[in-house]
């Protein structure tokens, strides 16, 4: 059926990578499906199946419902085959499922759990001392200035509160930046708030089976916030694995508490995001006052899925940052203590500073990339393409 499917978006002028987009969407869809059976409710799969097939209408989504149902009634999916241990056929014990997990109530004992105020702001993790943060003078304090302006701002004016995105490739400085941001943010007098980081990746990696719970995995990082100083993956994947999250408590803990949020790397779970993860950051971090939310991507494309699942009455933007670049090569040199940098290799590396200080450190990923060129070479570059 999957293959039909892909073969369905190919005929129908998709490129390769634009199938497997939306097949990976369409499977989302279905897990979701799946377990609304099991629970007899729908309403959460309906929101998510209208913001995918961008149905916005409201005959129409009465319409797409009725079928949906009527085909049920017909035809009714078997639940034994739905509640089938995925882990049956193999050798590996069956995976924990969610209602075995333990409630952060019961898990809360175990821990100090500090208030949203005293959580720190967040710490580099490196092998090395980090160098420098390489940006042109006022950078980060545009940047400062532009998240509190969305921060200060009410969600009855227009255009709506927004969140802030940093996007760049991967090692382009987007994890630097946010924690620039966070320890600037900290500093700045009067706004009272809470500097909250969380990360999908570094020492807070997301999981294959987080990744299909997209909403759980955000708040068991904002709660793991409130329990521990300096992340640590072998505490963190404990953590992860004994006890599940729901948004009430980052609710609750929140309480009334101003609190900016920052979250690196949220293009990790564009694939599974769903209009309740977006709902949920929505209601909690841009509609009351006293918030804010800031992401970092691999991908712009995440931007217009996030915004999408918002589903607000008016336009609500998610405001780019641009990441700094190099313009003063002596100045990089220096900051760098890379005296051989060179003006052929600065513009190879894109002018991103993060790249240089990679470079320098040898660990780029040459091998990939010499395989990459060699494929290219082998088979992008036929003298049929070159010629025309």
């Amino acid at each position: 059926l999957d293959e039909r499917f892909f073969g369905n978006y190919i005929s129908e002028g998709f490129s390769v990578g634009q199938a497997r987009q939306a097949l990976t969407a369409s499977l989302v869809l279905k897990k979701q499906f799946n377990d609304a059976v099991q629970t007899n409710q729908f309403d959460k799969f309906f929101l998510n199946w209208y913001c995918h097939c961008a149905i916005d209408d409201q005959e129409d989504q009465s319409s797409v419902k009725k079928a949906i149902l009527q085909l049920l009634q017909t035809e009714p999916p078997r639940k034994d085959l739905l509640e089938r241990n995925e882990d049956e056929n193999t050798n590996k014990p069956p995976a924990k499922r969610h209602r075995d997990l333990q409630t952060w109530e019961v898990t809360r004992q175990k821990y100090t759990v500090k208030t949203p105020a005293e959580v720190l702001p967040p710490e580099l993790v490196e092998e090395t001392t980090p160098p420098a943060f390489v940006a042109p003078e006022g950078w980060l304090d545009d940047f400062c200035k532009e998240v509190l302006v969305q921060f200060n701002r009410e969600e009855s004016e227009n255009p709506r509160v927004s969140p802030v995105a940093v996007v760049r490739c991967s090692r382009g400085g987007k994890t630097r930046a946010l924690h620039e941001l966070a320890r600037s943010l900290s500093r700045v007098e009067h706004i009272n708030a809470a500097i909250i980081y969380v990360s999908f990746n570094g020492q807070t990696q997301l999981s294959p089976e987080e990744k299909l719970h997209p909403l759980e995995a955000v708040c068991r990082r904002i709660m793991y916030t409130a329990t521990t100083g300096k992340p640590n993956q072998s505490d963190f994947d404990s953590f992860a694995k004994s006890t599940a999250f729901r948004e009430n408590d980052v609710n609750d803990w929140l309480g009334t508490s101003k609190c900016i949020l920052l979250i690196d790397e949220l293009n990790l779970i564009e694939s599974t995001m769903d209009a309740e993860f977006a709902t949920f950051l929505k209601k909690t971090f841009l509609m009351p006052p006293g918030r804010g939310l800031v992401f970092s991507s691999h991908v712009v494309s995440v931007n217009a899925t996030l915004t999408s699942y918002m589903h607000s009455p008016s336009d609500r933007e998610v405001r780019i940052k641009k990441l700094p670049v190099v313009r003063d090569l002596v100045a990089a040199r220096k900051m760098l203590s890379y005296p051989t940098l060179s003006p052929h290799l600065a513009l190879y590396l894109g002018l991103i500073p993060s790249l240089y200080y990679t470079s320098m450190q040898n660990r780029l990923p040459r091998s990939r990339k010499q395989t990459a060129i060699q494929a290219y070479l082998k088979e992008g570059l036929t003298p049929e393409k070159v010629e025309s």
